[in-house]
């Protein structure tokens, strides 16, 4: 809410999120709370919307190439005054280039952040990212190409919600026994999983065969994943 509040400034402006980026603020705010803060109206990026070209809109968006293809349509069709860009998190290269080499958007953009908040708080230390792809990309056999650049997504969404955690501790001490401890995870998920999956790869891509009644035979697979035993022995640790 502060980065809306510090964009608005006292005037009205339009919010432009995507069906991810509304996913994240509903987890965290009511839009109620969100209007309050001089939004004239809430909007979505891959809806048909009405052309305001006299107002000011800020964009609370997801970093994934059909959504800087729907930023740079309404940038090109003048959809509204300036654009106050706000990221959910870091924007790739190309995509950022492709904004950049844009005459149109750097007349049009007025302001470029990034939050840093691609994941879903569920307690004060627990979070989600909700990716549904995670769990076929790293274990089904024909997803091997994808497995690198996947790892390395989630080692960064679990480095960015730790040092959000982080700056809530005032002491030293529980700081850095918790980037410690996420430093483990970053090194599991970039290194120990690729070494490992390809153990249980194939008992995995046949548990759809099993019948809808053997939830049990999915617990036992993973309980019998050394992997699986570490991560959740230095949970209980932690």
């Amino acid at each position: 809410m502060g980065i809306i509040k510090n964009i608005t400034a006292g005037d009205w402006k339009v919010l432009v999120i995507d069906e991810t980026s509304k996913k994240i603020i509903d987890n965290a705010v009511k839009e109620d709370d969100i209007l309050n803060h001089n939004i004239a109206n809430i909007e979505r990026i891959e809806e048909r919307r009405e052309t305001n070209p006299t107002m000011d809109a800020i964009y609370l968006l997801s970093p994934q190439p059909h959504i800087v293809d729907c930023l740079l349509a309404d940038i090109e069709r003048r959809r509204y005054r300036r654009c106050f860009l706000v990221w959910t998190s870091v924007l790739d290269p190309p995509l950022r280039r492709r904004l950049d080499s844009s005459p149109l958007a750097q007349q049009q953009i007025a302001g470029f952040e990034t939050l840093s908040i691609d994941y879903f708080p569920r307690e004060s230390h627990l979070v989600t990212f909700r990716d549904p792809w995670s769990f076929p990309i790293l274990y089904h056999p024909a997803c091997n190409g994808l497995v690198k650049r996947h790892m390395e997504d989630l080692a960064q969404k679990v480095w960015v919600a730790a040092l959000e955690f982080c700056t809530y501790y005032t002491d030293v001490v529980p700081k850095l026994r918790l980037l410690v401890y996420v430093c483990r995870w970053v090194n599991i998920l970039k290194y120990d999983i690729t070494a490992q999956r390809t153990q249980y790869m194939k008992p995995v891509y046949y548990v759809p065969t099993l019948p809808a009644s053997s939830l049990m035979s999915w617990t036992n697979m993973l309980n019998g994943t050394r992997i699986f035993q570490r991560q959740v022995h230095g949970l209980r640790v932690y």
